[in-house]
């Protein structure tokens, strides 16, 4: 059976596709893991005496405090004063807050203003405006976007115990008929 379709303007196919790459590059920088150590032997890499962090420990309490000593299989952490030892066996998973990277800022901002411009000229019924407006509007969106980042921290998970962490995994589904993203949680 064949179907009578709408014809499809190339300026409707280059939107889609790149509203559909736009998308994909912003989920998957999103989602983008920083650096995690999964051992108390990689934690030097990330972390040193001195360092606020927060704790989990095995029965869920949460302390934060300052590293005061570091070895392959114990933190030493101080809680107001306080010296808690902690064997790499009694933590699930160790936090610290770090400013948010300014690249995921340059992304989202280029991304946000360049599909903003590019709708708002399509919109306007121009399509041969698209590029130039989509590439000024990106530019401007670059600025707000490491702006933003510039003002934002976040705790930032620098340990966890194998076999505690959630997944989440995002992948493209891209063919002739359909675009679109499959998402997988596991636990």
């Amino acid at each position: 059976m064949i179907r009578n379709r709408r014809p499809v303007s190339l300026v409707q196919v280059t939107l889609r596709r790149g509203a559909t790459a736009c998308l994909l590059l912003v989920v998957t920088a999103s989602l983008v893991e920083a650096q995690r150590a999964s051992s108390f032997t990689q934690l030097p890499l990330l972390v040193g005496p001195g360092d606020t962090i927060t704790v989990t420990d095995t029965s869920g309490r949460v302390m934060k405090g300052r590293i005061a000593a570091l070895s392959p299989s114990t933190l030493v952490l101080l809680v107001d004063g306080t010296r808690h030892d902690l064997l790499e066996a009694d933590v699930t998973r160790i936090q610290q807050r770090r400013p948010d990277p300014l690249t995921n800022g340059v992304l989202r901002g280029f991304v946000v203003g360049a599909v903003f411009g590019a709708l708002t000229v399509w919109g306007a019924g121009a399509p041969e405006f698209i590029p130039p407006v989509a590439l000024a509007n990106g530019l401007l969106g670059i600025g707000v976007g490491v702006a933003v980042d510039a003002l934002v921290s976040s705790r930032t998970i620098i340990y966890d115990r194998a076999g505690s962490t959630r997944r989440l995994r995002v992948s493209p589904l891209v063919s002739r008929e359909r675009q679109g993203v499959l998402l997988s949680l596991g636990f």
